[in-house]
């Protein structure tokens, strides 16, 4: 008989800096302890039931399918010599990253980005990573009145634009509205009633994660601290007018830690940031 173990957050991080997922319990168990690399650990009978390894350093490696993805760590009780950990998928929580165009003094109007291929093709990757997107009313308005022509071919688009706009439309898309309740683009879904169970909802039945494309409804959720990455394309730009992020202000400053800056061809740099908690 096995005990779960809970943690206020278990953090599994690829060796690439991306962090694969936050998980809220584990359960372990005895049983024998393979070769250090994981490579020859037992297989995993429910897809994507992810297997973790650790000893008494409480160093945990963690696998899928045999293949090792990130070394972690988390509490572990001291007579327990060598433990497999078991994480269910409804143990993973995805994460919530606002990703977002914002000029050098903060703009995100999104008329004052460099809309190239190369700015499609990043956010259509983010995308591609994620589980859902979020938005509010202002912006899934904004995004249903070009995007789902763009994906019917009934606006000229170059290939990138394409591509993004037919993903977009099979993309699961959640909206935060008190005004509005009809949603007939496909796969849109509401959010109503209180913010942080509604969002807190969607992010634990979402392990891929949540991609959110709102400033100010992101604004909203960083006041409730359920942000947890920011992917932010910063351009070249000084727009010398609003809206402008976190505007209306946080309580308290954010500290982030800084994974990766990636400059693009157009001189605009793709910025990755984690919450530090």
């Amino acid at each position: 008989m096995t005990a779960t173990t809970q943690a206020t957050s278990i953090t599994a991080m690829a060796g690439n800096g991306r962090r694969i997922g936050i998980f809220r319990s584990y359960t372990p168990c005895q049983r024998p302890m393979h070769a250090p690399n994981c490579r020859t650990a037992a297989p995993v009978q429910k897809q994507p039931s992810l297997i973790a390894m650790a000893s008494l350093s409480s160093a945990l490696r963690l696998t899928t399918q045999g293949e090792h993805l990130a070394d972690w760590t988390v509490p572990l009780e001291p007579d327990n010599e060598r433990l497999v950990a078991h994480l269910e998928p409804e143990d993973i929580m995805g994460l919530l990253t606002f990703s977002i165009n914002v000029t050098l003094d903060g703009c995100v109007d999104h008329q004052e980005g460099i809309a190239d291929d190369e700015t499609h093709a990043f956010f259509t990757r983010l995308m591609d990573e994620g589980g859902a997107m979020l938005w509010g009313r202002v912006t899934y308005e904004m995004m249903e009145s070009y995007w789902p022509a763009v994906a019917r071919g009934d606006v000229a688009a170059p290939p990138a634009m394409r591509e993004w706009a037919i993903k977009l439309e099979a993309k699961p898309k959640y909206v935060v509205s008190s005004t509005r309740k009809d949603f007939p683009w496909t796969n849109s879904h509401h959010i109503a009633g209180d913010l942080r169970t509604g969002v807190q909802k969607l992010k634990d039945a979402t392990p891929d994660g949540v991609l959110l494309g709102s400033g100010k409804l992101a604004t909203e959720l960083d006041r409730l601290d359920l942000i947890d990455e920011y992917k932010l394309l910063v351009h070249p730009r000084i727009a010398g007018h609003g809206p402008t992020l976190y505007e209306s202000g946080l309580p308290s400053t954010r500290r982030l830690e800084l994974i990766s800056a990636k400059p693009l061809r157009s001189g605009a740099v793709a910025m990755h940031y984690r919450r530090a908690r």
